[in-house]
């Protein structure tokens, strides 16, 4: 006699078979985090300084293990004439937990490139992380011509709104705020970039490299929670500018 198997019929127990399934894609479901930081007050022993963007993006629980992706970046004696770096064919940018590499194979014109980029703590996503100026180094246009240490900098998480570096957006940033856009006080790199955070359009952050009252009234909807807002990863073109300008409106 054939053995026969027996099936469960989707249709007797709906109900079991809903929650199963509901169980199931909740399980393979995974959070993703991203977190915005820029590199802030990176000089180079000369004076130069380099700037840039990355975007840290992680699974809920897993924030070591997360990984980096550039936004924006220059580079110091970068050769006339030539693409940026994040355009730059051949262009290896790697950024781990704990340090930042970048390199280009040197051409015929020797303008190779080496840059490892130390930090300690290793990226938290509300504070900053200091380079270790022992550690980290310099070099460019082969036969160590442009090789030297670095003489100050950091890797700082970019909360919009966040004036004041606590990691929320509260009262106290208003306070900050406003004495920014009255030109009372000179908004550090940082306060800069936190700041500038109109327009908003469909929930997206799209700075204009303007600081004036658009950016003002929108952090007042935004601390009693009237708003929310996050930045346009594709942004901080305006990073090279070691402040922004003010509006005509906030003069």
């Amino acid at each position: 006699m054939k053995k026969q198997h027996k099936f469960l019929k989707t249709n007797s127990r709906p109900g079991v078979v809903a929650v199963c399934l509901a169980f199931i894609m909740s399980v393979g479901a995974v959070q993703a985090e991203t977190v915005s930081y820029i590199l802030e007050d990176v000089f180079l022993a000369d004076g130069s300084q380099m700037t840039g963007a990355f975007d840290w993006t992680y699974t809920d629980g897993d924030f070591e293990g997360g990984s980096g992706v550039f936004t924006a970046l220059e580079i110091p004696w970068r050769p006339t004439g030539t693409a940026p770096p994040l355009e730059q064919a051949g262009m290896v940018l790697t950024i781990e937990n704990k340090q930042i590499e970048i390199s280009l194979n040197g051409n015929f014109h020797d303008y190779g490139l080496d840059i490892i980029l130390k930090f300690a703590p290793p990226l938290s996503a509300n504070q900053s992380s200091l380079i270790d100026l022992t550690a980290s180094f310099y070099e460019c246009c082969g036969n160590g011509f442009k090789d030297q240490p670095f003489s100050s900098g950091a890797i700082t998480p970019v909360v919009p709104g966040d004036l004041s570096g606590d990691g929320v957006v509260n009262a106290a940033d208003l306070v900050i705020a406003e004495r920014i856009i009255l030109a009372h006080i000179t908004p550090t790199t940082l306060q800069a970039h936190a700041l500038d955070v109109a327009p908003v359009v469909n929930g997206v952050s799209q700075p204009d490299d303007m600081l004036g009252a658009g950016d003002f009234l929108l952090l007042t909807r935004k601390v009693p929670g009237l708003v929310s807002f996050w930045f346009n990863k594709k942004h901080f073109g305006f990073l090279n500018h070691p402040t922004h300008k003010h509006s005509q409106s906030a003069n």
